[in-house]
This record gives C-alpha cells, structure tokens and sequence, in this order.
C-alpha cells in the first residue's frame, strides 16, 4: 500500500543492473559495487556480478533478467 519495496538481501550494485534491466532491457556490469573503482575487477568479480543478477531475477521472479545474467555468464 505503500509503493515502497525494500531491497535488504541484495547489494547496491545489483539492484541496478536489476533496474538497468527493467527500464533498458539490459544492464552493465560496471559501478555499484562499493569497491575502490581505481583496482580492475578479476574475472571471478565480473562473474559473480552475473551470479548476483540471476540470483534478484529468481527472487523477484524476472525470468527474461534471467536468462540474460545466464547468457552473459
């Protein structure tokens, strides 16, 4: 009744791609990770950007998010 969803389990970073996703149909995996943006991310951080995704998508029951964090993982 309140138009306020609370986003508590997840972190900053993924709530945006989500949102990404929701207005463009997509999402990059760039900025929203409280990490010091002056270190490169590994591969296993960028993966695991993927993993976050997929994981919002499956409990906010967003199939097509989805399959697109599983296509780009």
């Amino acid at each position: 009744m309140t138009n306020i969803i609370n986003i508590n389990k997840f972190n900053s970073g993924t709530v945006k791609r989500m949102i990404q996703f929701i207005y463009k149909r997509d999402y990059n995996n760039s900025g929203g990770n409280n990490k010091d943006t002056t270190i490169w991310p590994t591969m296993a951080d960028i993966t695991l950007h993927y993993i976050y995704v997929n994981a919002i998508a499956n409990y906010y029951n967003i199939p097509q998010l989805k399959e697109l964090a599983n296509i780009k993982i």
